[in-house]
């Protein structure tokens, strides 16, 4: 039976300070904004894209890289394709076309939640790219083992050659935070958080000092160990590269709305809106921010209805679908609760993730019994992943079980001894 609301004990001064220190984060990165409405671009690339050596083909190659296209500039399919994947514009009929690079197409398969798509364009292609997009569809599929044997090639030929591209080395780290999420961070679970760091550190301060791919990676992986200022100063350096970087601000917003800074949450959604708008399409990745936002101020009617429409544009999406339970768990809707567990468990038997955000949902709602019992759930069935073990601590200690939360925050400091919710 579900209690009724009481006080939580872990809204202390610190956590106030640390939520109130991203906040300032991410308005910072809202405030350096040039005249059109964009991140106030990096001079050392704007300098590069001046140099005279360039020639028109390359000069076009890396206005599109750094998300700096006009609309001419997008003439191709090949183009466009680029162009729509940085700024999430996925649905763009244009990945359809057989013109386009089958590892972008595979991508934007893999962004509207059809993974079986994607394994079957790739085919059996090989490379960092190809791996990770092969590895990420398999986690998607609730295929674990199969994700993390994936992941073997890619750190295969990182180890067999020296990789002077930062966007490929990227690449290979992406790979490598998917085996952490299987195996856990620490070293001896295969994770080796310090080694991933270090990889991201060398493309980004060595192979290219302008990659916006390796800051956006730098602030997911910072995100995932629950450090929002450094994460929030990665994205944000990420979008002095690349303005139009759909990642980096869908990031920024999950930031300002876990600090509850909604004004800013809504004003990068209302950017990925106006970026997808620019190809003709919506952006479903605005809506599930939005949503997130009506979560978090428990009006779970009005994140269902700014859901729906994504949900309907994409029925298999498993991250839309699994927030779509949390809300059917938030309003006390069970019939729709277990229709949406059901059916996520047909698109990914196995995967963790719904249960993972129906227990949180439950925890904020002080639902304490059924969110460490959900949380529970989660964890057993990705027993290496230690957000679930997190969560459920954390809850433990809002409902007044200290001594059961011990073991339990143990765990997850075994599994991951870098995510500082766990640690502190």
């Amino acid at each position: 039976m579900r209690r009724a609301p009481g006080p939580s004990r872990l809204f202390t001064p610190t956590i106030a300070a640390i939520t109130m220190a991203a906040a300032l984060c991410v308005s910072h990165a809202g405030a350096q904004q040039s005249r059109d409405g964009l991140p106030a671009v990096s001079p050392a690339l704007e300098k590069l894209l001046a140099e005279p050596y360039l020639t028109d083909r390359e000069r076009l190659a890396l206005r599109v890289e750094h998300g700096l296209w006009a609309g001419e500039d997008l003439q191709s399919p090949a183009m466009r394709a680029r162009a729509a994947l940085i700024a999430w514009a996925y649905l763009d009929p244009v990945f359809d076309d057989p013109a386009v690079d089958v590892l972008d197409r595979a991508e934007a398969m893999l962004l509207r939640g059809r993974p079986g798509e994607t394994l079957k364009l790739l085919g059996d292609a090989s490379g960092l790219r190809a791996g990770r997009l092969r590895a990420s569809a398999l986690f998607d599929l609730g295929r674990f083992a199969d994700a993390d044997a994936a992941v073997q090639p890619v750190i295969d030929m990182m180890s067999s050659r020296q990789i002077t591209d930062a966007a490929s080395l990227v690449e290979g780290t992406r790979a490598l935070m998917i085996r952490a999420t299987i195996r856990g961070s620490a070293r001896e679970h295969g994770g080796d958080f310090h080694a991933i760091k270090g990889l991201i550190e060398h493309a980004r301060d060595d192979l290219d000092r302008l990659s916006w791919r390796a800051r956006l990676a730098e602030a997911e992986l910072l995100y995932d160990k629950h450090n929002p200022q450094e994460s929030a100063a990665a994205a944000t350096e990420a979008l002095t590269l690349n303005p139009r970087c759909a990642g980096a601000q869908a990031l920024l917003a999950r930031i300002a709305v876990d600090s509850f800074a909604f004004d800013e949450a809504e004003r990068l959604a209302m950017s990925l809106d106006a970026q997808a708008a620019e190809f003709g399409v919506l952006n479903p990745d605005a809506a599930e921010i939005r949503a997130r936002m009506r979560l978090r101020q428990r009006d779970a009617e009005g994140a269902e209805t700014i859901l729906t429409p994504a949900r309907k544009e994409l029925p298999d999406n498993r991250r839309l679908l699994a927030l779509d339970a949390a809300i059917a768990a938030v309003a006390f809707d069970d019939d729709r609760l277990k229709a949406r567990l059901a059916r996520f468990d047909r698109l990914a038997p196995g995967s963790p993730l719904a249960l993972y955000e129906v227990g949180r949902a439950l925890a904020e709602a002080r639902q304490y019994d059924d969110a460490i019992e959900t949380l529970g759930l989660a964890s057993a069935r990705l027993e290496h992943w230690p957000q679930p073990w997190i969560e459920q601590g954390l809850v433990l200690i809002q409902a007044g079980g200290d001594d059961e939360a011990e073991p339990v925050l143990e765990r997850a400091v075994t599994l991951d001894p870098f995510d500082t919710r766990a640690k502190n």
